[in-house]
């Protein structure tokens, strides 16, 4: 058997420095023989990801927006058909003609809760009771084939 000698051994060992890839990553394993190819397929994996996000977003943030008008559009609609349900009711039972106009004081507190308030910062108009009531708003409105 052939002896080796202590010199002998530590030039056989590589040294093979062990360091963190990033300073804030000490626990990520770097191998430093690593071959490019490692690195391209993250980089490549990081930027399909990126494309897939900015892609999502470019679709979903208008789809979200139209669907805000909408709702807010939708909500001012329910809020005139309240304020067109207590406007024909009060003129039940106070016995008022096509002609006449509610004051806000004879709607709201007995026929209403609240006075509504548009959710796009529009005000409400109560109008005849023959007429529907209208918001300040363009394109909120009750439609004129209600019945």
């Amino acid at each position: 058997m052939r002896r080796l000698s202590a010199l002998t051994v530590e030039r056989a060992r590589p040294a093979l420095p062990v360091q963190p890839l990033h300073r804030n990553h000490a626990s990520i394993a770097v191998f430093p023989y690593a071959s490019n190819m490692r690195m391209s397929k993250r980089l490549k994996i990081t930027f399909l990801t990126t494309i897939c996000a900015l892609a999502f977003l470019t679709w979903a943030v208008p789809t979200l927006r139209h669907a805000r008008v909408i709702a807010a559009s939708n909500s001012c609609i329910c809020n005139l058909r309240q304020i067109d349900g207590a406007k024909q009711q009060w003129a039940l039972d106070y016995h008022k003609s096509t002609n006449d106009v509610p004051a806000w004081t004879n709607v709201v507190g007995r026929y209403l809760l609240n006075l509504p308030t548009s959710p796009q910062g529009g005000t409400y108009t109560i109008a005849r009771i023959d007429d529907k009531p209208d918001c300040s708003t363009p394109g909120h409105g009750l439609p004129h084939d209600l019945p």
